[in-house]
């Protein structure tokens, strides 16, 4: 069986990259929206609550007819969460992530993050993750904007 591929933003990114591998299949709550990750931690924790509350909205600019609505953990960009439909949508993508058990199926988090901040909550995050989907759950960190390449690095326990 494949390893399942899960996104866990910080956009849509991660998500376009496995719809190019041909494994973009299964669509989950973080796939097509930004998140802090304080944000994922939160909604974890929660069981997403607040998930669909917004503090702003605003037209993006030269997109024509994007709206974006901006709350303080995560923003919605392709969605209108004003809109019961879309909510429908989002609890049917947040149960199919509860059901994921890597004892069963291995599964890799993928998270691409912006900020060297975000770094310090590795350990957190995977400690939530392993708690909520199983201690096979396997984390894959992508730090965008790097001013030098570097190389890759392990973390590890």
């Amino acid at each position: 069986a494949h390893v399942q591929l899960v996104s866990l933003g910080s956009y849509c990114g991660p998500k376009l990259s496995f719809q190019k591998m041909g494994r973009g299949a299964e669509t989950l709550p973080f796939d097509w929206i930004r998140t802090r990750m304080s944000g994922i931690l939160r909604l974890l924790r929660s069981n997403f609550e607040g998930f669909y509350e917004f503090v702003t909205q605003m037209r993006v600019p030269d997109t024509g007819h994007m709206v974006m609505f901006r709350g303080y953990y995560h923003s919605f960009w392709h969605d209108d969460p004003t809109e019961p439909m879309m909510h429908e949508r989002y609890n049917r993508r947040i149960a199919r992530l509860w059901d994921i058990d890597s004892e069963v199926r291995p599964v890799l988090f993928v998270r691409s993050i912006v900020s060297n901040e975000e770094v310090l909550q590795i350990p957190e995050l995977m400690q939530q993750l392993r708690q909520h989907f199983g201690q096979h759950a396997r984390l894959l960190m992508v730090l965008e904007s790097q001013r030098q390449f570097t190389g890759p690095a392990l973390v590890t326990e």
